[in-house]
């Protein structure tokens, strides 16, 4: 690599340092990720009171541990985020149970499943005939 090659990346690493997600390597030279929050995050969870549907209130722990557990490389790392993440909930009035129900579902989910797109199935289009009398 040249100079400035090396350079553009010293760069691009630097500002990939205030998004959402940071990536290392470990020792073994392998790319590991992590969730980041920068210090001056507020904790803008939707309210579980809030005047939303029952449904929407039991999804979102459910979107974000998955979204953890997608991040996330090493089980270390979702451990210490998913508690985190469980504190930050709590304080927005969720419910232990569905936290609970949240993080097992996000735990008991392979992180190479959340990597990948879901393959959406065609359904199969059924034509009716009808004969007219």
């Amino acid at each position: 690599m040249d100079l400035e090659a090396v350079r553009i990346l010293e760069e691009l690493e630097e500002e990939s340092r205030d998004t959402a997600s940071m990536h290392e390597k470990d020792e073994f030279g392998y790319l590991q990720s992590d969730v980041h929050r920068k210090e001056t995050a507020v904790n803008s969870l939707l309210h579980a009171s809030s005047s939303h549907p029952p449904q929407t209130i039991t999804a979102v722990p459910i979107g974000q541990y998955l979204r953890m557990r997608r991040i996330c490389s090493t089980d270390e790392s979702f451990e210490f985020q998913a508690q985190e993440l469980r504190c930050r909930f709590r304080d927005r009035g969720y419910s232990q149970r569905t936290l609970r129900k949240a993080y097992n579902r996000a735990k008991q989910t392979p992180r190479i499943e959340l990597l990948y797109p879901e393959k959406k199935q065609k359904e199969d289009c059924k034509q009716a005939y009808y004969t007219i009398i």
